[in-house]
């Protein structure tokens, strides 16, 4: 399905001309030249980014690419921030803590770590994973607390996004 709708925004796209017109310059002077309202419209469409599973390292390059290396960091960190916790309250309103009464062995032993160090185990999967739309769905499906989450999560993904718009400041 997701797939179905992804390929219908780009034939419209194509059909209108806006895919032409999507240019980097295009791009920062719409997001930029918005001012607040821009950021507003750039955390929104993060956030429903993430749920619909596409990558964190998108939103981050449109992040540097509008707004720069390093408030586009700083954007994509606070952006990111609220795009995971919509994830996590949304997978977790729907889908509860289903990773939690697992009975695999070997997956219990990981989801144990969730339960002894739950901060540590979110920065470190934060700094391994990024922004990845799976893992805001398997730490939201788990019986981890949301104020371990978020904390371990800005803390664990300072690191991944400050690495990453520098190298896209860089590549772009």
């Amino acid at each position: 399905m997701l797939a179905a709708v992804a390929g219908m925004i780009f034939v419209a796209a194509h059909a209108s001309g806006i895919d032409r017109s999507l240019t980097p310059e295009h791009l920062r002077a719409l997001l930029a030249g918005a001012g607040v309202f821009g950021v507003v419209v750039f955390v929104v469409v993060f956030s429903v980014g993430l749920l619909a599973q596409l990558p964190g390292l998108l939103f981050i390059a449109v992040a540097v690419l509008a707004y720069g290396r390093t408030m586009g960091a700083l954007v994509a960190l606070g952006g990111a921030a609220v795009a995971i916790s919509v994830s996590f309250f949304v997978v977790r309103r729907f889908g509860g803590s289903a990773l939690a009464e697992i009975e695999n062995p070997w997956l219990r032993r990981v989801l144990a770590e969730l339960d002894t160090r739950p901060l540590r185990s979110v920065i470190v999967l934060r700094a391994i994973f990024g922004v990845a739309p799976f893992l805001n769905y398997a730490l939201a499906l788990s019986s981890l607390g949301f104020r371990d989450y978020i904390i371990g999560s800005i803390i664990g993904m300072a690191a991944p996004i400050t690495i990453a718009a520098v190298l896209l400041d860089v590549a772009l």
